[in-house]
């Protein structure tokens, strides 16, 4: 997460990509920002011209089931869509009403997870951001959310006419709030917070299995680099019947080139069990 001063690498490091295959999108935290948050009355904000809440979330974020990788489909994150869903009600609004985002960003997936529960195409030509993002905004971690929130007060006063929208996330993508701001004032309603989240526990859980063997399906893979190069991969796959996933590595060069150079999630792979504390390994 914490970027390296250039002086700070030996002489001679050859350059070594920190992630594959996208790199490039890799995030430093920063932590030399605080921030501040001051709640008011409306007749404090309207004397001091602040923005007016119409809706921010919930006093408490909603949470995917704590292990993500648990969830039926490792890359539905109910809980994205739930949460958001919610927010846009309680403000009479929808995501085509909204002309102002701040979509958390401490990792390019992150966005592209609630691009992807709001219903934003490719196509869609608003702004994710109003800071310019955290990799090139910074923040202290999540407290980011602390500058995003400010930085939107700002744009809605210029425009009151305007929704904005602001997210955040937990550090494994477990829990997440969004908000939708006015300049305008609107009736304030709050969120049902436990319908909300027995929906997204009603979407049920994948057991982890320890050990496994046989035919499996990749879900998700990543594949870590060192100074030589690609040295192995970690993988969670999915087990046949649909009920369970295991976690599994690979170490093979010619797989792990593959995995960069082509798309491997849903293809088949062959699992060999690991004993005495070694992981499960995957191959071809």
């Amino acid at each position: 997460f914490y970027p390296l001063r250039i002086k700070e690498l030996p002489a001679g490091s050859p350059a070594v990509p920190l992630l594959r295959p996208l790199p490039g999108q890799v995030v430093g935290i920063l932590k030399d920002k605080k921030a501040c948050i001051r709640k008011l009355t409306p007749e404090e904000a309207e004397e001091v011209r602040s923005l007016q809440r119409r809706y921010n979330n919930f006093g408490g974020p909603v949470g995917d089931w704590e292990a993500y990788l648990n969830l039926p489909d490792a890359f539905d994150l109910c809980a994205m869509e739930e949460a958001s869903r919610e927010a846009m009600l309680r403000a009479g609004t929808d995501v085509d009403s909204i002309a102002h985002f701040d979509l958390y960003s401490c990792f390019a997936s992150s966005v592209n997870f609630a691009r992807d529960a709001l219903g934003i195409d490719d196509e869609d030509t608003r702004p994710l951001t109003v800071t310019g993002g955290l990799p090139f905004f910074g923040g202290p971690g999540n407290g980011y959310v602390t500058h995003s929130v400010a930085t939107m007060v700002e744009r809605l006063r210029e425009r009151p006419e305007d929704l904005g929208m602001v997210s955040g996330v937990g550090m494994h993508m477990e829990k997440h709030v969004y908000g939708v701001y006015s300049a305008t004032p609107g009736e304030f309603q709050l969120p049902d917070e436990a319908a909300v989240q027995a929906r997204v526990d009603a979407d049920g859980v994948r057991e982890i299995e320890s050990e496994a063997s046989g035919p499996a399906r990749l879900a998700a893979y990543s594949v870590l680099w060192n100074r030589e190069g690609p040295s192995h991969a970690l993988a969670v796959c999915d087990l046949p019947g649909g009920g369970a996933r295991c976690y599994a590595h690979a170490r093979d060069e010619a797989l792990l080139a593959a995995l960069q150079s082509e798309e491997w999630v849903g293809r088949e792979v062959r699992l060999q069990a690991g004993s005495a504390g070694k992981p499960n390994l995957f191959t071809a």
